[in-house]
């Protein structure tokens, strides 16, 4: 005689794990809150002006870095 080994399980087992698992399948959207560490901010209310290197040498290294990161990215699926 062939004996079963299912075991049921009761709806309110079910309820709680299917909530465990959204729960846990939204951790990932939950947001953080930013700390004020610093007691005063200031604000720039000029703009950078065009001939300056610093904004350009900025400019370049963002550039520079979103480029290698495409390259990559394209090296790791590759």
């Amino acid at each position: 005689m062939a004996t079963s080994s299912h075991v049921t399980r009761s709806p309110m087992a079910i309820s709680l794990t299917r909530m465990v698992v959204v729960g846990l399948m939204n951790l990932p959207l939950l947001r953080a809150l930013a700390l004020p560490l610093g007691l005063s901010t200031t604000f720039i209310e000029e703009e950078p002006e065009l001939d300056d290197a610093s904004l350009w040498l900025y400019l370049g290294i963002a550039f520079a870095l979103v480029v290698l990161g495409g390259i990559f990215a394209g090296l790791t699926i590759a």
